[in-house]
């Protein structure tokens, strides 16, 4: 590997407290790999605006009502542990979209 360091890419990606073990297993990785770079978790507010634009997409809208309680369950989730960043905005709007779904089937509104 040391004599293709021209010819070879090797992406290590993750959260930074486990890519922080990852490292510690083998001292000898950390110093092998050049660049570590940290990416921040986005802010309840930017991941209100993720959501935004996701449900745009879905040519969904949220009230300001909505949007509120969205942000209240952004800052307790990400005080909990596996908070997933971005994920965690996309499987709480796949679950929404889901429940909204089986209300419109059970109701009959087909």
């Amino acid at each position: 590997m040391e004599n293709q360091r021209e010819d070879l890419v090797v992406i290590f990606a993750g959260y930074k407290d486990r890519m922080d073990s990852f490292y510690e297993s083998n001292p000898g990785l950390s110093s092998r790999v050049a660049n570590h770079i940290d990416f921040p978790d986005y802010t309840p507010d930017e991941l209100l605006q993720i959501a935004r634009l996701m449900l745009e997409e879905q040519q969904y809208r949220l009230t300001q009502e909505a949007e509120q309680l969205l942000l209240e369950y952004i800052q307790r989730r990400k005080e909990l542990p596996l908070f997933a960043n971005a994920r965690t905005i996309t499987n709480a709007i796949d679950a929404a979209r889901m429940r909204h779904a089986n209300r419109m089937f059970n109701s009959g509104n087909r």
